[in-house]
């Protein structure tokens, strides 16, 4: 009997069934493709191109930073970056698996063993993106040196020469015969790439303004100008996408599509280079005689006129090449010491501390076993490090406060006198101390009181007395206005990072502070208990002597185009008119004053009009027992004071009471030298008066073969007095040579007839903390000649003693060289 098929009822719902299942399985392929293709498009876009595409970005080369004069600071030199291709381990035509057949982990492995070797790279980090397979190229290293590209190629073509001629062997043996252990196929599996890598020609030079870079795949600025202009000197990274075959290889240059590279804008400075080299080398003198300023030292050199800063420096300061190494020894001391306090507190061994190149240059491979293996310690470490690291990066001028002390008497005294609360003829009396309150009593630097004096004396006494009179007669709300006028409630404006505004309450006080307590209204008229970047307070004093013209300090002169062009200019910045001319112009003459006459005479330099004032800070609270106080010393200088140009701060930061603190002995001299290096470079000349003969050089005249009457004549028409030795009528030799620069006055030594001057070399005596007349007796005992600097001698006291000279005590030198001594006082120059 035949089989029945479906009947026609079975077959419609059979095809109705099966339309229904056309339909859903239909519609769950259209879902699935709108939700892959539109929801989902990113997504499986990127990775089909991962698939099918080999994306190589192409870093730019940054732009230069210069110095004013066009001296590179900062350049990217041409490198190259070297890549890996994981994906390629795992190709069909991975020539050392087909061929070689070398498993994929010994490839991976050879590899990475190859880079560590040549490169110096970590082995296992290379080795862990080799065995990311699914991706298709990842860099390992970064500004690698075309020799040691050169390098890692040379041992590349040197396993492929070996693969090439074991082939060749193999071939011509029937294909019988087996590869050499050095034969490998590395082409494929690493990659060049053009790269650029960050130099410093100069190291640590102006290191904290220039800042430096960081090492990844795209660089960028960490701090400094490095920093504050990434945009500008970044420029935008180009790329190179070539179509990869199924295995991931590169299809042929027809399927590369190449976008360039935008390289970056360069950046011109207002620092001078030869002017910050002045700077940087006497902090560096500052801070060898100032060992215990835990605060280290800092300084600027401002042109007053525009605002231009011609140099800034901090000490200690690092190598933006190698910038996570420290090197100096009293950082090292001091993260030491914060270490085993650290330690103590927390009940932990003070006694297991790391070796000394950790605290030189971290790592864990510098850490005993003991201390690697303890998560607390290593907290406290990298912790450790970190502070320590970020000080030392800081542009501390910029982004620290500090105490002001009488420094800030300039701004009392400015506004006062502009307010016509004092004027030039206005006195004061200082008994020592003054009763602000019923309970409070301030106490003036000098106990025994300065007596009656006029208002310019008070400046140059540096009277805290004095300056709570004055302020009492302008008033809290003047005296906050001006504090607001001068900016020193916000920013400067500089272009570096870091700045911030005073926070009122902590860093600075309110007007209420100053309306409610009498106390805090006196202590701030003398520049205590509160705090202004160092920044601020020397773009104060630019404006009290420029005829009060604020202006916005900055250390970028202009912004280059990529080709060189000028794309633009940083113009000088007025932001306004804080005081009248007729205030400045009184202000001058007292900052000289200071200097010719007063706590600031240390820093008087020979034929210049230098004015300034000293400051001491007082960091500990009342109260604090004496050996435990800290200080701070600085001095703002100025010059020429008839048409000032520069400005100078120098602050040496954090001393202790037994130290030597105060502004006048040891920031002042500081500055003075700073001057006397700087002014003459910038083309002023000095000026003498009757009172600084002791200070005016001449050249000494050629008299060899003359007569002696011929050689007298000489010797007195440049100046120089003379003593013969020998006989005779003609000059047989000279001391000092022809044209050797000495002090006028200085007496010449003529030899006649067959007498002439002695070949030994005679040693340098050692002439500090000795006084003036000594050092010149014994220099002229030796047939050496005096050069003075330092303090006028019109104003030598008997505190007065050398503090430095050149060449240094035992040096060997020729009869009659001339030996730089540097006098300074101790007598009249406190102001605290």
């Amino acid at each position: 009997m035949p089989i029945k098929g479906p009947g026609k009822e079975m077959q419609r719902r059979m095809a109705a069934l099966a339309a229904v299942a056309c339909t859903i399985g239909f519609s769950a392929v259209v879902v699935r493709l709108l939700w892959m293709q539109v929801y989902q498009y990113d997504y499986y876009n990127t990775k089909a191109n991962s698939l099918q595409t080999r994306d190589t970005i192409l870093q730019p080369k940054r732009g230069t930073i210069y110095d004013s004069n066009m001296t590179e600071l900062a350049v990217s030199a041409s490198t190259e970056r070297v890549e890996i291709y994981p994906r390629q381990f795992e190709s069909s035509d991975n020539t050392n698996s087909k061929v070689l057949k070398i498993p994929v982990e010994e490839q991976q492995e050879r590899v990475a063993q190859l880079l560590s070797e040549v490169l110096g790279v970590d082995y296992d980090t290379v080795l862990q993106k080799a065995q990311k397979t699914s991706q298709g190229g990842l860099s390992v290293a970064y500004g690698v040196e075309k020799e040691v590209a050169d390098q890692l190629r040379a041992k590349i073509s040197e396993a492929k020469t070996a693969y090439d001629e074991d082939t060749k062997r193999i071939e011509a043996n029937d294909g019988q015969g087996t590869y050499s252990d050095e034969a490998f196929v590395y082409s494929g599996l690493i990659g060049f790439v053009d790269d650029y890598r960050r130099y410093y020609p100069m190291g640590s030079f102006a290191s904290q303004v220039i800042g430096f870079m960081n090492e990844s795949e795209t660089p960028t600025g960490q701090s400094g100008i490095e920093l504050q202009y990434e945009s500008e000197l970044a420029g935008s990274s180009g790329r190179v996408v070539r179509a990869a075959n199924s295995a991931g290889g590169n299809l042929p240059v027809e399927a590369e599509q190449y976008v360039p590279a935008q390289d970056g804008n360069s950046i011109v400075l207002t620092i001078d280079s030869t002017i910050q080299e002045m700077l940087e080398k006497q902090l560096e003198t500052a801070l060898a005689d100032n060992p215990q300023a835990r605060g280290g030292v800092s300084g600027i050199v401002m042109d007053v006129k525009t605002g231009d800063i011609l140099a800034l420096a901090e000490l200690p300061d690092f190598d933006p090449n190698t910038p996570r190494i420290i090197n100096n020894e009293q950082q090292i001391a001091t993260m030491k010491s914060d270490l085993v306090e650290t330690l103590t507190e927390k009940g932990m061994d003070a006694n297991n501390l790391p070796s000394d190149e950790w605290f030189k240059s971290g790592g864990v491979n510098n850490l005993s076993e003991s201390i690697a293996n303890n998560k607390e310690y290593i907290s406290i470490l990298d912790d450790l490090r970190v502070t320590a690291l970020s000080d030392m990066w800081k542009i501390k001028p910029v982004t620290d406060m500090y105490e002001p002390g009488s420094v800030f008497k300039l701004l009392t005294v400015a506004s006062a006198y502009e307010e016509q609360a004092v004027n030039s003829n206005s006195t004061f009396f200082c008994g020592g101390s003054l009763r602000v309150d019923s309970e409070t009593v301030i106490n003036c630097h000098k106990r025994g009181g300065h007596g009656q004096q006029t208002l310019t004396e008070a400046l140059m006494n540096s009277c805290n007395v004095a300056m709570m009179q004055i302020v009492s007669q302008l008033g809290a709300d003047s005296f906050y206005e001006y504090f607001d006028a001068f900016g020193l409630l916000n920013r400067t404006g500089i272009d570096l990072p870091g700045e911030r505004d005073s926070i009122e309450g902590i860093d600075m006080h309110t007007l209420e502070s100053l309306q409610k307590t009498k106390s805090t209204l006196m202590t701030a008229s003398f520049g205590q208990r509160f705090k202004v970047s160092p920044i601020q307070m020397l773009s104060t004093v630019c404006a009290i002597v420029d005829d009060g013209k604020l202006k916005t300090p900055h250390v970028v002169k202009e912004i280059l185009n990529a080709d060189g062009t000028v794309k633009q200019s940083i113009e000088t910045e007025v932001k306004r008119q804080v005081i009248s001319a007729d205030t400045s112009a009184y202000m001058r003459e007292a900052m000289e004053k200071v200097v010719s006459q007063g706590t600031g005479q240390n820093a008087y330099v020979a034929g210049y009009r230098i004015g300034g004032k000293t400051a001491t800070s007082e960091l500990s609270l009342p109260g604090t027992p004496t050996e435990d106080q800290r200080f701070t010393a600085s001095f703002i200088g100025v010059a020429p004071m008839d048409d000032p140009q520069i400005a100078v701060l120098v602050i040496i930061s954090d001393l202790p009471y037994e130290a030597t603190h105060g502004g006048g002995a040891i920031a002042a001299p500081v500055v003075g030298r700073v001057m006397n290096d700087v002014l003459p470079y910038l083309g002023v000349e000095p000026v003498y008066d009757e009172t600084e003969a002791d200070r005016r050089e001449v050249s000494t005249p050629r008299i060899i073969d003359m007569t002696k009457d011929e050689a007298a004549a000489a010797a007195e028409s440049a100046g120089l007095t003379y003593r013969f030795l020998g006989e005779g009528d003609t000059v047989s030799d000279q001391v000092p040579s022809a044209g050797q620069k000495v002090p006028v006055d200085s007496q010449m030594i003529i030899y006649l007839g067959d007498r002439t001057k002695t070949t030994e070399p005679v040693t340098v005596p050692n002439l500090v903390g000795r006084a003036p007349e000594e050092v010149e007796a014994v220099l002229k005992n030796n047939n050496l000649y005096l050069r003075r600097t330092g303090v006028a001698s019109s104003k030598y006291n008997w505190q007065t003693t050398a503090i430095k000279q050149n060449p240094a005590a035992g040096t060997k030198v020729s009869v009659g060289t001339v030996i730089e001594v540097e006098f300074s006082n101790t007598e009249g120059v406190n102001d605290r």
